[in-house]
Order: C-alpha cells, then sequence, then structure tokens
C-alpha cells in the first residue's frame, strides 16, 4: 500500500522560488502520518531478488523471459529461488503473480521503526549530504534475540548499541539506514547503511577466545558480567543467523519502504568515495563492500548524474565541484 504525503515546501526569500528541503520537520511528519503500531519484517537469505522482481515486474506483466535477462535484473534469475519458478512460466513469458508464491521458510523476523538523524544547525559531524536532517528506518532485533543475548549476563539487551547514531531508543538496533529524500523530484538518497553490532561484536568475540584459552567460566565485558560457554552458544548460534544476511536484509527493507510505502521512483546510492567527500568522512570510513558489492547485488546502476536535489543544492554543489569523479548508483526502473 503506497503511503501519500502532501509535499512539503519551504520558500527561499532570497530567489523567490519554491524548494523542497529534507529537514527535520519533514521527517518527523512523515514518521506521524505512518502506522504507529509495529511493524514485523520476515527476511530469508535471497529474499531480495525476489522483491527486486515483484517490483520490475508489476507494470511489466507478462515479459518475455528474454527481455528480463537483458534487463540489469537479468542475472537475479540464476538466483536458486528464482530458477525454481522459471520453468512454470510458459510461453517464455514471466508472470508476475509466481514470484509471491516463492518463499523459503528458514527466515529471520526483526521489527522496523522509524527515527531521524541531524539537527536544525549543520553540522559536518552528522555526516549528511546536504545540510538538513536524515529519515532513520532501523531494523531492530525480535524478544527471540534478546532473550539469547540476556541469558549470557546482559541484562540489557540494547547494551551494543552506540547511542551516538541513530539507533532506536527502546529497541535493540541490529542495523539502520540512513535516507534523504525528495518529494518534489521524486527521489531518495541511501546515506547509508550501517551496523554497530556487527562490527562491535568482534571485540566480544575475542575476548570469550580469551577466556577459552585461560579457562575462565565468565569474562568482565566493560563492567557487565558474561557466561563464557553462553556468550559463545550466542555468537555461534543466534547471532551467527543474522550475521551473513544483515546487510541485505536492510536494504530491501529500506527499498520496500521508499517505494512501496512512500511512492518514491528514483532511488540513488552513494558510492564509496563520492559519499565519503561529500558527507565529509575522512576518519573511521565505512567498510567500502556496502559502498561497492551490496548497491551492485542489488542491480543498482553507476552513474555520473547526481541526485536533482543535490545538484541544485548550494552546500553540495560546492562540494562535488571539489570532487573527482562523481558517480552513484542508482536503481533501476
Amino acid at each position: 500500500m503506497y503511503f501519500c504525503i502532501e509535499r512539503k515546501l519551504t520558500h527561499s526569500r532570497s530567489t523567490g522560488t519554491w524548494v523542497n528541503i529534507m529537514d527535520l520537520e519533514l521527517a518527523k511528519e512523515i514518521i506521524a502520518c505512518l502506522p504507529q503500531e509495529r511493524t514485523l519484517y520476515h527476511y530469508h537469505k535471497g529474499r531480495y531478488a525476489v522483491d527486486l522482481l515483484r517490483r520490475y515486474l508489476a507494470d511489466r506483466d507478462g515479459l518475455p523471459i528474454a527481455r528480463l535477462k537483458a534487463s540489469p535484473y537479468g542475472r537475479l534469475l540464476e538466483k536458486p529461488l528464482i530458477k525454481s519458478i522459471i520453468s512454470q512460466w510458459g510461453q517464455g513469458v514471466a508472470k508476475y503473480r509466481d514470484l509471491d508464491s516463492l518463499w523459503d521458510g528458514q527466515y529471520e523476523t526483526y521489527v522496523l521503526t522509524l527515527g531521524t538523524w541531524g539537527g536544525k544547525k549543520y553540522s559536518r559531524w552528522d555526516q549528511l549530504s546536504r545540510p538538513g536532517g536524515n529519515l532513520v528506518l532501523q531494523m531492530n532485533f525480535s524478544n527471540r534475540h534478546n532473550l539469547a543475548l540476556q541469558r549470557c549476563g546482559f541484562e540489557d539487551p540494547n547494551y551494543f548499541n552506540n547511542w551516538g547514531h541513530p539507533v532506536s531508543p527502546r529497541r535493540c538496533t541490529l542495523a539502520w539506514a540512513r535516507i534523504d529524500l525528495d518529494f518534489e523530484t521524486d527521489e531518495a538518497l541511501v546515506e547509508e547503511v550501517q551496523s554497530d553490532w556487527v562490527r562491535d561484536i568482534d571485540e566480544l568475540r575475542e575476548d570469550v577466545q580469551y577466556a577459552i584459552e585461560n579457562g575462565d567460566s565468565k569474562l568482565d565485558y566493560w563492567g557487565e558480567n558474561a557466561y563464557v560457554d553462553r556468550a559463545l552458544e550466542y555468537l555461534e548460534g543466534e547471532l551467527g543467523r543474522h550475521l551473513g544476511i544483515w546487510s541485505e536484509a536492510m536494504l530491501n527493507a529500506t527499498l520496500q519502504f521508499l517505494t512501496e510505502e512512500l511512492g518514491l521512483k528514483s532511488i540513488y546510492y552513494h558510492s564509496f568515495e563520492t559519499g565519503t567527500q561529500l558527507k565529509n568522512i575522512n576518519y573511521s570510513k565505512p567498510p567500502r563492500s556496502l559502498y561497492s558489492d551490496l548497491p551492485k547485488q542489488f542491480c543498482f546502476q553507476k552513474t555520473e548524474e547526481a541526485p536533482e536535489f543535490l545538484a541544485r543544492d548550494k552546500h553540495a554543489r560546492r562540494v562535488l565541484k571539489k570532487v573527482r569523479n562523481l558517480t552513484w548508483f542508482r536503481l533501476a526502473e
């Protein structure tokens, strides 16, 4: 179901024109207009391929398979789950409805929440592509995960959340996506896909290994007394279920939200080089794979064309003039 929100326009006194900005008020307005009950999100590995093809075929039902193979989404036909349905597409045409039945029973359940990032006063440390704010989609663990973590001895399941990042204040956040958008140009830019949990959990893994080598039954982890055997069970069991899918699950949820809830058509994703310069990231740069392998996995196409709302922003234009070999990723329509 598409979510429709009134286009918020701000008048520029200096130019006398109307421009659409992504500020915190717009982000809060979007959140207020959406359903307030919790949103459960089910995901299994490779699900993104089904969802991408469903959206692509929604307006192309009966598309010849040969043409689908030649499209930016053609390589998705090699995914095992998709290959299982191709034999049922008679007369060599792709049928949109047949994709509805594709589902892997081994799935994980997350809770999606929304938040905001940034402030009224522009700060370099907010890592924004332009002054204003971001809408944040948070993917949070289910209670099953939280109970497994508490069993290790961590009373607060939010223990690994970094409160200097846009995590949920009420739930245990596995990952998030920061989003800039513009309803006037019908565009959205995925500023980042990130997880503190995946990065910081390596320290716990190292401490558990050290405790095992020393024969310790407990370990002091930043003031928390954790059971070594239970922590190892958590790392190899419950947490292991999420490590291999978290980034694709997060980006898939983001694309669903932007296209199916907000009804936006043109979706961009930062490249590593352009994104780090535009967002002023000089130190502690994110994993390069999140800005190269991940968008390619989702069939984004490289482009030198900037999102229109960035190209017309004074701050962004000033920075972009200094960047060599400007590139973004754009989701094929």
